[in-house]
Protein backbone atom coordinates (compact mmCIF):
# COMPACT_ATOMS: atom_id res chain seq x y z
CA UNK A 1 0.00 0.00 0.00
CA UNK A 2 1.14 2.90 -2.46
CA UNK A 3 1.57 3.81 0.90
CA UNK A 4 -1.24 6.18 1.35
CA UNK A 5 -1.66 6.42 4.98
CA UNK A 6 1.57 5.40 7.65
CA UNK A 7 0.66 2.17 9.56
CA UNK A 8 -1.53 3.14 12.83
CA UNK A 9 -1.15 2.90 16.18
CA UNK A 10 -3.52 1.50 18.25
CA UNK A 11 -4.22 0.93 22.11
CA UNK A 12 -6.42 -1.02 24.14
CA UNK A 13 -9.76 -0.02 24.31
CA UNK A 14 -11.42 0.62 27.62
CA UNK A 15 -12.95 -2.91 28.90
CA UNK A 16 -9.99 -4.65 27.76
CA UNK A 17 -7.24 -2.27 29.58
CA UNK A 18 -8.81 -4.19 32.83
CA UNK A 19 -6.86 -7.18 31.27
CA UNK A 20 -3.56 -5.79 30.71
CA UNK A 21 -0.68 -7.11 32.97
CA UNK A 22 0.81 -4.47 35.59
CA UNK A 23 3.91 -2.61 34.26
CA UNK A 24 2.81 -2.94 30.96
CA UNK A 25 0.71 0.31 30.64
CA UNK A 26 3.57 2.61 31.35
CA UNK A 27 6.00 1.21 28.45
CA UNK A 28 3.13 1.11 26.57
CA UNK A 29 2.18 4.98 27.22
CA UNK A 30 5.56 5.59 26.74
CA UNK A 31 6.56 3.99 23.23
CA UNK A 32 3.45 5.58 21.98
CA UNK A 33 4.96 9.15 23.28
CA UNK A 34 8.21 8.16 21.81
CA UNK A 35 6.50 7.40 18.53
CA UNK A 36 4.72 10.65 18.73
CA UNK A 37 8.44 12.36 18.61
CA UNK A 38 9.34 10.78 16.11
CA UNK A 39 12.14 8.79 18.35
CA UNK A 40 10.84 5.23 16.70
CA UNK A 41 14.31 3.50 18.52
CA UNK A 42 12.96 4.17 21.70
CA UNK A 43 9.64 3.21 20.80
CA UNK A 44 10.15 0.19 19.60
CA UNK A 45 12.53 -0.82 23.02
CA UNK A 46 9.33 0.03 25.18
CA UNK A 47 7.41 -2.39 23.56
CA UNK A 48 9.86 -4.65 23.77
CA UNK A 49 10.03 -4.40 27.51
CA UNK A 50 6.50 -4.28 27.14
CA UNK A 51 5.78 -7.31 25.20
CA UNK A 52 8.34 -9.10 27.49
CA UNK A 53 5.78 -8.88 30.28
CA UNK A 54 2.52 -9.43 27.94
CA UNK A 55 3.73 -11.52 25.05
CA UNK A 56 0.64 -11.85 23.04
CA UNK A 57 -0.91 -8.37 23.07
CA UNK A 58 -2.37 -7.60 19.31
CA UNK A 59 -1.81 -4.07 20.39
CA UNK A 60 1.99 -4.06 21.41
CA UNK A 61 2.87 -6.08 18.12
CA UNK A 62 0.74 -3.93 16.03
CA UNK A 63 2.82 -0.76 17.50
CA UNK A 64 6.04 -3.01 17.74
CA UNK A 65 5.54 -3.54 14.09
CA UNK A 66 5.06 0.22 12.87
CA UNK A 67 7.96 1.24 15.16
CA UNK A 68 10.06 -0.93 12.88
CA UNK A 69 8.05 0.20 9.75
CA UNK A 70 9.31 3.72 10.13
CA UNK A 71 12.88 2.27 11.06
CA UNK A 72 13.08 0.73 7.48
CA UNK A 73 13.00 -3.07 9.05
CA UNK A 74 10.37 -4.45 7.01
CA UNK A 75 10.94 -7.77 7.31
CA UNK A 76 10.54 -7.70 11.18
CA UNK A 77 7.56 -5.23 10.37
CA UNK A 78 5.70 -8.02 8.78
CA UNK A 79 6.02 -10.71 11.15
CA UNK A 80 5.29 -8.19 14.02
CA UNK A 81 2.01 -7.59 12.20
CA UNK A 82 1.46 -11.07 11.62
CA UNK A 83 1.94 -11.89 15.44
CA UNK A 84 -0.39 -9.58 16.08
CA UNK A 85 -3.30 -11.20 13.65
CA UNK A 86 -2.49 -14.42 15.09
CA UNK A 87 -3.13 -13.25 18.46
CA UNK A 88 -6.32 -11.14 17.35
CA UNK A 89 -7.58 -12.32 13.73
CA UNK A 90 -9.71 -9.41 13.31
CA UNK A 91 -7.60 -6.69 14.47
CA UNK A 92 -8.13 -4.28 11.64
CA UNK A 93 -5.13 -2.08 12.00
CA UNK A 94 -2.57 -4.95 12.00
CA UNK A 95 -4.24 -6.49 8.26
CA UNK A 96 -4.42 -3.14 7.14
CA UNK A 97 -0.73 -2.46 8.29
CA UNK A 98 0.89 -5.68 7.17
CA UNK A 99 -1.13 -5.03 3.58
CA UNK A 100 0.99 -1.31 4.07
CA UNK A 101 4.07 -2.99 4.48
CA UNK A 102 4.05 -5.79 1.64
CA UNK A 103 3.26 -2.78 -0.42
CA UNK A 104 6.47 -1.24 0.84
CA UNK A 105 8.30 -4.56 0.46
CA UNK A 106 7.16 -4.39 -3.09
CA UNK A 107 4.69 -7.22 -2.94
CA UNK A 108 1.78 -5.88 -4.95
CA UNK A 109 -0.78 -8.81 -5.10
CA UNK A 110 -0.45 -10.16 -1.57
CA UNK A 111 -0.72 -6.43 -0.36
CA UNK A 112 -4.04 -5.74 -2.11
CA UNK A 113 -5.22 -9.22 -0.33
CA UNK A 114 -3.88 -8.31 2.48
CA UNK A 115 -5.60 -5.09 2.26
CA UNK A 116 -9.20 -6.87 0.96
CA UNK A 117 -9.40 -8.78 3.70
CA UNK A 118 -8.70 -5.96 6.02
CA UNK A 119 -11.46 -3.59 4.69
CA UNK A 120 -13.75 -6.76 5.82
CA UNK A 121 -13.90 -6.22 9.07
CA UNK A 122 -14.62 -2.01 9.37
CA UNK A 123 -18.50 -1.42 9.41
CA UNK A 124 -19.75 -0.06 5.88
CA UNK A 125 -19.05 3.51 7.86
CA UNK A 126 -15.63 3.21 8.24
CA UNK A 127 -15.06 1.48 5.02
CA UNK A 128 -16.52 4.20 2.86
CA UNK A 129 -14.56 7.28 4.81
CA UNK A 130 -11.31 4.63 4.30
CA UNK A 131 -12.05 4.74 0.31
CA UNK A 132 -12.43 8.25 0.34
CA UNK A 133 -9.67 9.36 2.36
CA UNK A 134 -7.24 6.77 0.02
CA UNK A 135 -8.56 8.21 -3.06
CA UNK A 136 -8.01 11.81 -1.52
CA UNK A 137 -4.94 10.65 -1.07
CA UNK A 138 -3.88 9.30 -4.17
CA UNK A 139 -5.42 12.26 -6.08
CA UNK A 140 -3.34 14.74 -4.61
CA UNK A 141 -0.13 12.32 -4.95
CA UNK A 142 -0.75 12.23 -8.72
CA UNK A 143 -1.10 16.19 -8.52
CA UNK A 144 2.24 16.77 -6.70
CA UNK A 145 4.06 14.56 -9.08
CA UNK A 146 2.69 16.13 -12.09
CA UNK A 147 0.39 13.55 -13.38
CA UNK A 148 -2.64 15.14 -13.11
CA UNK A 149 -3.93 18.60 -13.37
CA UNK A 150 -7.30 20.99 -12.38
CA UNK A 151 -8.07 22.59 -15.98
CA UNK A 152 -8.98 26.71 -14.36
CA UNK A 153 -9.25 25.58 -11.11
CA UNK A 154 -10.77 23.39 -9.11
CA UNK A 155 -14.85 23.16 -10.05
CA UNK A 156 -17.18 21.54 -7.06
CA UNK A 157 -17.32 17.83 -7.52
CA UNK A 158 -14.73 17.80 -10.91
CA UNK A 159 -12.64 14.84 -11.58
CA UNK A 160 -8.80 15.58 -12.37
CA UNK A 161 -7.85 15.53 -16.41
CA UNK A 162 -4.62 13.46 -16.80
CA UNK A 163 -1.93 15.04 -18.52
CA UNK A 164 -0.95 11.90 -20.61
CA UNK A 165 2.12 14.03 -22.46
CA UNK A 166 2.94 16.16 -19.77
CA UNK A 167 3.80 13.79 -17.17
CA UNK A 168 5.30 9.77 -16.64
CA UNK A 169 2.61 7.54 -17.15
CA UNK A 170 0.79 6.30 -13.47
CA UNK A 171 2.76 2.43 -14.59
CA UNK A 172 5.62 4.41 -13.37
CA UNK A 173 4.60 6.30 -10.23
CA UNK A 174 3.46 3.11 -9.03
CA UNK A 175 6.29 0.97 -9.42
CA UNK A 176 8.55 4.36 -7.98
CA UNK A 177 6.20 4.18 -4.89
CA UNK A 178 6.62 0.70 -4.43
CA UNK A 179 10.77 1.39 -3.15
Amino acid sequence: MVAVREPRLTFPKKEERRAVPKGVLEHFVRGDQYHSAAQFALALAEYDTALAIWRDSAYLLNNKGDALYHLGRYEEALQAFEKAIEARPEYFDALFNRGLTLLKMGLLEEAEAAVKEAVTFLPDADLAALLNELQEEMLRRLRRRGIISWSGGKPAGARPRVRVSDGPPLSDYIVKSRR
